[in-house]
């Protein structure tokens, strides 16, 4: 499944290598069919809006990325790109460094099957 995600997001991946913004590039996954949007609550990796929960081993993470506010530290953010076990595909928001998640860090340190597609 890991080999699939990959290939199928090569294309996305240089696309989203020219965005420079979170928003841009949440466009661009969104166009690839990643239209939910999670969160991490303490039942885990969760759909938001619905009543569906994952752990950490029914979740790839197929690509993420890293954008840097151009004046502002607290800009920081994470974007990842994730897909479920049962074929659920969305995005997870995270601001990056002092002020990210505490319930999303653990949550990833989990992630097993996590993937960072060559730029």
């Amino acid at each position: 499944m890991v080999h699939n995600i990959a290939m199928e997001n090569k294309k996305l991946t240089e696309r989203i290598t020219a965005m420079n913004t979170l928003s841009a590039t949440i466009d661009v996954v969104r166009e690839k069919g990643y239209t939910e949007s999670f969160n991490v609550t303490d039942a885990g990796l969760c759909i938001e809006g619905k009543d569906r929960c994952y752990t950490a081993g029914q979740v790839t993470v197929a690509d993420f990325f890293r954008f840097e506010g151009e004046s502002d530290p607290g800009d920081e953010s994470v974007l990842y790109i994730i897909e479920t076990l049962d074929g659920i595909k969305g995005v997870l928001i995270d601001a990056y460094g002092t002020y990210s998640n505490d319930k999303i860090n653990d949550f990833m340190r989990l992630v097993t099957n996590m993937n960072k597609q060559d730029d």
